[in-house]
C-alpha cells in the first residue's frame, strides 16, 4: 500500500457512506473523490441537492459522513456551510480537503459574448470570476444556482445563458456540445477548503501533531470581550488561523474560529475551559488533521479594494452591521492581531465584528473590524495607534 493511499487516522468505520453536493462534475464531488482515494472503507451516496441537505442527512443518520465546502481563497467563507454549523447541533468535523479551483466558462456553440443575457453558477463561483464576468458580460444578469454543474446544464438548454463550472462539469453530464473556455477564475491561486462532517460520538479524532480545532464562540456584546478571548490564545502561544463574525440577535456576538492544535491537547483544552468559565459559550465543531496543500504562490499583494467591495456587499445584504469599519492587513508575526486590537481595548471601545477575508493568496487574510466609539477623541487616538500596527489600512464608509 502506498503512503498516499494509507488510511488516515480519523475514526472511520468500515462501510461508511458519504453524502456530497451533486450533480456529478461539481467541485465537491472532486473533493470527495480525492478524500476517498486516500482512505479505505468509504463509499459515496447518491448526489445531494444542497449543502443544507447534506447536514440534515448526516444529522439524522441517513448517511455516515458528508463533505461540504467551507472557504475559498478568493471569495471567502461559504455562507450555506457557516449557517448550517451555526444552526445545527450534534455534528463534528473529522477531516478536510483542499483542492485548486480552476473555473471553466460554458456556452452554446456560435454564441457571442454580447448574446449572453445571464451568467449562472453557484454564488461562490461567480464571486471567484467577477472580474472576468464584468469584462466579457458587462450587462448580463447574474443568477445563482445550487451547484456549478447545474449552471452548466442550464447553459446547454438556453443559448442566452453562460454557465461557470469545473473542467469536468459538461463531460460528466454528457454535454460535449458546449464550448469550454478555460481559466475563467480571476486568481490563479484560487483554492477551496472542504470539511468532512459526521455525527458526534464518544470517539474523537486522534492527535496527529498537525491538527486544527474549529469552534463557535458566543459572547456578550461588550467592550473588551473579544480582546480577552484572543488574549487567552496568545498567552498560550496558540496560533489563530481563522476568525469570522456570525450574525447574532440575542445581545451576544458570535465568531467562528479555527486554531492550530487538537482540543485534547492540554493547552487547547485548558484555554477553551478558561474562556467558558468567563460566560462565553463554546460550540466545539471538531479537531482534525490539516490537509496537505502546497499552493503555488505568486507573491500577489493582498487585494484591499476587492475586500472592501465584499464588505460593502455584506452590509447591503444585511450580513454585517452598519457600524464604523476598517479593513487592514498585519505583519506575519505572533500576536500581531492581539497587538493591533490593544488600542481599542485599552480605551474601552467595543469591537462588534472582526472578520478574516480572502487576500487572493491561500491562507493569507485581510481583516476588517467594526467598532462602537461614543467619544470622538478616543476613537481618533485609537485609530492612530492602530494604524501604526498595520501594514495596510482602509476606512470603509
Amino acid at each position: 500500500m502506498t503512503e498516499a493511499h494509507r488510511p488516515r487516522p480519523e475514526i472511520i468505520q468500515p462501510n461508511q457512506i458519504m453524502a456530497w453536493l451533486g450533480p456529478d462534475g461539481t467541485f465537491t464531488k472532486m473533493a470527495a473523490d480525492q478524500y476517498l482515494r486516500e482512505r479505505e472503507g468509504i463509499a459515496l451516496s447518491g448526489e445531494v441537492s444542497s449543502i443544507r441537505k447534506i447536514f440534515e442527512l448526516v444529522g439524522n443518520g441517513s448517511v455516515d459522513l458528508g463533505i461540504v465546502p467551507i472557504e475559498n481563497s478568493t471569495a471567502g467563507p461559504v455562507k450555506d456551510t457557516h449557517q448550517a454549523f451555526t444552526e445545527m447541533d450534534g455534528l463534528t468535523i473529522v477531516g478536510e480537503v483542499i483542492i485548486p479551483i480552476k473555473h471553466f466558462l460554458y456556452m452554446a456553440p456560435g454564441v457571442k459574448d454580447e448574446d449572453v443575457k445571464e451568467v449562472r453558477s453557484k454564488r461562490e463561483a461567480i464571486l471567484q470570476c467577477m472580474d472576468n464576468i464584468k469584462k466579457h458580460f458587462p450587462i448580463a444578469k447574474l443568477v445563482y444556482t445550487d451547484s456549478t454543474t447545474e449552471a452548466v446544464k442550464q447553459a446547454s438548454e438556453d443559448p442566452r445563458v453562460a454557465g461557470i463550472g469545473s473542467e469536468i462539469a459538461a463531460s460528466a453530464q454528457g454535454l460535449d456540445r458546449l464550448v469550454q473556455i478555460s481559466g475563467f477564475e480571476d486568481n490563479p491561486n484560487n483554492a477551496t477548503t472542504f470539511v468532512v462532517i459526521r455525527k458526534k460520538g464518544k470517539e474523537v479524532t486522534p492527535i496527529t501533531e498537525r491538527d486544527k480545532t474549529t469552534f463557535i464562540a458566543d459572547m456578550k456584546d461588550q467592550p473588551g470581550s473579544l480582546f480577552s478571548l484572543l488574549r487567552e490564545f496568545a498567552n498560550q502561544n496558540i496560533n489563530l488561523t481563522k476568525i469570522k463574525s456570525l450574525i447574532s440577535s440575542d445581545g451576544n456576538v458570535s465568531f467562528l474560529i479555527s486554531v492550530d492544535g487538537h482540543e485534547n491537547e492540554e493547552r487547547i483544552h485548558s484555554t477553551l475551559s478558561r474562556i467558558e468559565s468567563t460566560g462565553t459559550k463554546i460550540k466545539r465543531l471538531g479537531s482534525y488533521e490539516k490537509a496537505t496543500y502546497p499552493p503555488t504562490q505568486n507573491g500577489t499583494k493582498p487585494d484591499m479594494e476587492k475586500a472592501v467591495k465584499m464588505i460593502q456587499e455584506e452590509i447591503r445584504n444585511g450580513r454585517s452591521r452598519n457600524n464604523k469599519k476598517v479593513a487592514f492587513t498585519l505583519p506575519n508575526q505572533p500576536r500581531a492581531l492581539l497587538n493591533a486590537l490593544y488600542p481599542f481595548a485599552r480605551r474601552g471601545i467595543n469591537l462588534t465584528e472582526i472578520d478574516s477575508l480572502p487576500s487572493g493568496n491561500f491562507e493569507e487574510y485581510i481583516f476588517y473590524l467594526s467598532f462602537d466609539a461614543e467619544n470622538k477623541e478616543n476613537e481618533e487616538a485609537a485609530i492612530k495607534e492602530f494604524t501604526s500596527r498595520c501594514t495596510q489600512l482602509k476606512t470603509i464608509n
